[in-house]
């Protein structure tokens, strides 16, 4: 029977925190640049222009709704990751120091 191995790098897990975090605000860009575009007779046609619009604003709402979430829970897990690479570094630390002291006296 083989056993596996688990390990975390705590620097990795930085570095994919600050990844997230840079595209959390150009995300939620997007959503604001979705709140501005409204449907109109120059896009609908004359003839349309009260469905067109209505119809153009429940698909830029329902996608405005869903980037914005996708901003939100980016920067959620930015948080997450960075908070798991401080725990396991600050469990690293505290077993080094366990280690450390546990082998004094020992020589």
């Amino acid at each position: 029977m083989t056993s596996g191995s688990f390990g975390a790098e705590p620097r990795a897990l930085s570095a994919a925190a600050q990844a997230f975090d840079a595209q959390s605000d150009p995300i939620a860009q997007q959503a604001q640049r979705l709140e501005g575009i409204k449907g109109s007779a120059a896009t609908t046609g004359k003839a349309y222009a009260a469905q067109g619009a209505a119809y153009h604003d429940a698909v830029t709402t329902t996608l405005n709704t869903v980037v914005r979430t996708f901003s939100e829970k980016t920067a959620w897990l930015s948080g997450a990751l960075s908070q798991t690479a401080s725990d396991y570094a600050s469990g690293d630390e505290s077993g080094r120091q366990q280690l450390t002291g546990g082998g004094q006296g020992l020589t």
